[in-house]
Parts: structure tokens; C-alpha cells; sequence
């Protein structure tokens, strides 16, 4: 019997993605984005936005910090 590996973690996705990583609406994360908070890049001059994963994650432990020294 072949096992299966799991699939890998990908390092870069998609904006609409990156949303639902986040789990936030596309709208929340456009303004996230907006105000700088999450670097990215264009793919070959596509319009489509690139995050990071590690950036995405960067992102979710800056607010996890803020958030728990405003408790």
C-alpha cells in the first residue's frame, strides 16, 4: 500500500487565499493590505498579489502580541 504525504504548505498565495488563512472577508484583508501591514507582489506583471506565507504568519503573531498586551 503507498502512503500518502500530506500536501505541502504552500509559500506563497493568492490574495483570495491569504484571506481565508486569516479568515477574514477579502474586504478586511484589502485594507489590511492597504494600510502596509502585509507586504506582497505582483507574479509577472499580472494583476494578481502575492503574500508570503511566513509574512502571513508574521502578521498573525504581531497581532496576537498586541492584542494580549492590551488585556
Amino acid at each position: 500500500m503507498i502512503e500518502q504525504q500530506p500536501e505541502p504548505k504552500p509559500i506563497a498565495v493568492r490574495a483570495r487565499e491569504a484571506a481565508k488563512l486569516l479568515g477574514v472577508s477579502q474586504r478586511t484583508f484589502d485594507r489590511v493590505v492597504a494600510a502596509g501591514d502585509i507586504p506582497f507582489w505582483r507574479l509577472h506583471g499580472r494583476s494578481w498579489r502575492m503574500f508570503a506565507v511566513k509574512d502571513l504568519e508574521a502578521y498573525v503573531d504581531r497581532r496576537r502580541k498586541q492584542e494580549a498586551r492590551h488585556r
